[in-house]
């Protein structure tokens, strides 16, 4: 129930947030504004307000499926019996005001992330410190010495700009943005082996021609960094059978010493029988047990299970900035999403496997309520990015989005002429089986989701 709650409320403030962008804005200019809706299909509320300053009535409709929202302008057609008034019709308005309206949805829910961060940044909030994960054999993190409990404190794609990093967001948010845009990584790490600092050079050449998910895990450098210790085992699975307990530390998986959670999982994805485990269990008893991982499809990968959860709570720090420093951050952070979460609809157009990273209402709604779960700011922080990413999508260049209409803008100010009746029919069209295709595709891949244990 938390899990829907908090999507839906996510969706409701989203959504009223970027239609209240456009009808503000048509208010400002004194465009007549028909419907103000929230959500499709039947509606459940009506009423009628006279809009301010005009001689005009706005309908107010919140409606039973809430994956929505629009605003409906007046045109100069709804005013035939009234001349006086079609001065006020949306189409008769210059291509400035009708672009300023028509962009102020996309920009208030950039603005909403922007302060929803910056309040994140001036009231602070627990962070995870970036302590690297035990890096994947043969990975280029493993192969410029990075470890297991490496604490970055510093990045750059040129080894005389380095940035501090402060928590594992990032950290996360700069390397996305480096496999991007650059061939070479430097890394700045207190290291878990030895006194001092060093700066790690990482070549990314190697990366280039893969889709960003084979990046990141080829990089290796991954975390929040955990302890190798159980902290839930679900019932019925490998793990239960070969009796692992909640607090059981794992020490050796058939003779390696294990360094972290991370290490674990890659043991047990790799299984090929029976594994013998040493642990040490509350009162340092250690014991021997013979686990069998279970066999199970992952991304059409055969890959072991054991149906268990491992790892503590990972390291954090309290991090809280000034008036100043918070909007900067804020905005740096907002511009970096921005970058990351084009990139990802770009990847879903012209990379053969991009459409499996579309998540649809189950797979956000799964976020959402995670996020609540956390705390307040982390759910805030997913507020923030959800707003965000509405706001880029709608700004895609595709026709029934706000992104087709400026589009269409484009052209007439290029042009000194609108798209004609027909090409917006035909373009239209064309954008309504892509949206729908889309939606089609995230249900296909939160069916999967689901399906995969």
């Amino acid at each position: 129930m938390t899990t829907w709650i908090a999507f839906l409320l996510a969706l409701i403030l989203v959504i009223f947030v970027h239609e209240m962008g456009h009808y503000l804005v048509a208010l400002y200019w004194r465009v007549s504004v028909l419907r103000f809706s929230m959500g499709f299909g039947k509606p459940l509320f009506v009423w009628k307000s006279l809009q301010p300053g005009l001689q005009t009535y706005t309908e107010f409709t919140v409606n039973a499926i809430p994956l929505g929202g629009y605003v409906k302008f007046q045109t100069a057609e709804n005013f035939s019996s009234d001349p006086s008034n079609a001065k006020h019709a949306f189409d008769s308005q210059p291509l400035s005001v009708r672009a300023s309206i028509v962009l102020a949805g996309p920009f208030i829910n950039l603005l909403l992330a922007f302060l929803l961060y910056a309040g994140m940044n001036w009231t602070g909030y627990e962070r995870q410190l970036p302590l690297l994960s035990s890096p994947p054999p043969a990975s280029l993190a493993d192969q410029a010495g990075l470890s297991s409990g490496d604490l970055v404190t510093k990045v750059g794609v040129e080894v005389g700009e380095l940035q501090s990093v402060e928590s594992m967001d990032q950290l996360h948010t700069f390397i996305f943005l480096a496999l991007q845009e650059s061939t070479h990584l430097y890394v700045q790490i207190e290291s878990s082996l030895a006194r001092g600092s060093r700066t790690a050079e990482i070549n990314l050449l190697s990366l280039q021609g893969h889709n960003s998910i084979d990046q990141i895990n080829m990089l290796g450098m991954h975390g929040p960094r955990r302890d190798p210790v159980i902290a839930n085992v679900l019932s019925g699975g490998a793990a239960s059978k070969a009796g692992l307990l909640a607090g059981d530390k794992i020490l050796f998986i058939d003779g390696q010493k294990i360094v972290d959670a991370a290490h674990v999982i890659r043991l047990v994805r790799a299984a090929k029988g029976e594994q013998n485990w040493e642990i040490q269990r509350a009162g340092n008893e250690r014991l021997s047990i013979v686990v069998s991982p279970e066999i199970f499809s992952q991304d059409g990968r055969t890959v072991k299970k054991i149906d268990v959860v491992v790892g503590n709570a990972p390291a954090t720090v309290w991090l809280a900035d000034g008036f100043l420093t918070g909007l900067e951050r804020a905005a740096a952070k907002v511009m970096a999403q921005i970058k990351q979460t084009v990139i990802g609809f770009v990847h879903i157009f012209y990379t053969s496997d991009g459409w499996r990273q579309l998540g649809g209402p189950f797979y956000i709604a799964d976020i959402a309520g995670k996020s609540a779960s956390a705390g307040f700011h982390q759910y805030l922080g997913f507020l923030a990015i959800f707003s965000l990413s509405i706001g880029v999508l709608n700004l895609m260049p595709i026709p029934m989005l706000d992104g087709g209409h400026l589009l269409y803008y484009m052209w007439e100010a290029i042009y000194g002429k609108p798209v004609s009746a027909l090409w917006q029919e035909r373009l239209g069209f064309l954008g309504v089986v892509t949206v729908f295709t889309l939606i089609f595709l995230t249900f296909i891949n939160d069916f999967l989701r689901w399906a995969s244990p």
